[in-house]
């Protein structure tokens, strides 16, 4: 009985690791470069097919799906260094960036394992790969439009800035290109950083150099990051505002909202009428002056209390489009906001 169990269970294992062999062999048929022994493969679990395994894709190269040496997936980043150089990236600067990422540990960002070149004999410094947490789930961006709870929404604010409050204040470090399709969502609700490819540590405690204008998106921009001056965390907060702005409104920004007062004005109005924390977290993330835009460990701050109930929508009567609602009634506030409205107002 015993012994019938053990060989049964070895039998088990063996099966396990050929099959786990024929994969690894399967995939190698779709490695497209004459490269070193790296200890990950291109495999979408199913057929080992490298165009199945594509997850993403950017200027200077491809984010895979790949089969780690110890049966694990993850994503892999590969960067082609020759592309990279001609858009004036270099070597040094790929394997600085990808240090930053290294020292990043955080449930809220994607967990960064390690870096490594692959090529040929001649050129074994042909492609770049930086080797991540595999996170499934949905990017943010995908959720424009979902009717969502005020509950969801602050669920998902409150991590973001625990993740930004844990880069800005504990690393000193700005992400750099906050959008909704940078962040992502898991099936239990967990938000994800993701894409720290222009991750940067603070050169001072006054901001980056304007020579980074060029970093992020232009959409999510801020006024001082658009103009070239110097700036710093309160740009990665800017552009929290602007993705709650599009999830809370249900449309995607069509250019830069820094310019755009308007818009600037129905995200704040539309975050206010959903909850009383959204909205006084959307008019201090959209504060066109870095110097009151309420910083991430405040937010967090600002987040952690218990839910107010949600303001009621407007009438849907035909008066109430030629007639102006009155103002409703300030809801009570907490110490804590009261604390906080007045060192950001000050």
């Amino acid at each position: 009985g015993e012994d019938a169990t053990a060989l049964r269970t070895q039998i088990a294992e063996l099966q396990d690791q050929l099959a786990r062999a024929a994969r690894l062999g399967e995939s190698q048929h779709y490695v497209k470069v004459d490269r070193q022994r790296s200890p990950v493969d291109y495999s979408d679990m199913e057929s080992g097919d490298e165009d199945q395994a594509i997850l993403g894709e950017g200027s200077f190269g491809k984010t895979y799906r790949m089969l780690h040496d110890d049966g694990s997936l993850r994503a892999v980043k590969v960067i082609n260094v020759a592309t990279a150089e001609k858009k004036g990236v270099s070597i040094a600067k790929l394997e600085a960036e990808a240090s930053n990422m290294e020292l990043l540990r955080h449930e809220n960002i994607v967990a960064y394992y390690g870096k490594l070149y692959t090529g040929s004999k001649k050129n074994p410094k042909k492609f770049f790969w930086i080797v991540m947490e595999l996170v499934e789930g949905d990017t943010l961006f995908s959720r424009i439009g979902s009717d969502l709870s005020a509950a969801t929404l602050v669920g998902w604010l409150l991590q973001i800035g625990k993740a930004l409050a844990y880069m800005h204040t504990d690393k000193r470090m700005l992400h750099r290109d906050i959008k909704l399709d940078n962040i992502m969502v898991t099936a239990d609700g967990t938000i994800k950083l993701i894409d720290l490819g222009l991750a940067a540590v603070q050169q001072s405690s006054v901001g980056m150099t304007s020579s980074a204008k060029g970093a992020g998106t232009a959409a999510y921009a801020s006024k001082e990051k658009f103009s070239g001056k110097l700036y710093g965390p309160e740009d990665d907060m800017w552009a929290v505002g602007c993705g709650l702005g599009e999830l809370i409104t249900r449309e995607p920004l069509k250019g830069a909202l820094w310019s755009n007062e308007p818009l600037q004005r129905e995200f704040i109005e539309a975050a206010r009428r959903l909850d009383q924390r959204l909205g006084e977290a959307a008019r201090h993330l959209l504060n066109p002056d870095p110097r009151r835009r309420i910083p991430a460990a405040a937010l967090v701050q600002l987040l952690s209390g218990p839910l107010p109930p949600a303001l009621p929508p407007p009438s849907p009567s035909p008066a109430a489009a030629v007639t102006a609602e009155p103002p409703l009634p300030p809801a009570p506030e907490s110490e804590t906001m009261k604390e906080l409205k007045a060192r950001l107002d000050a």
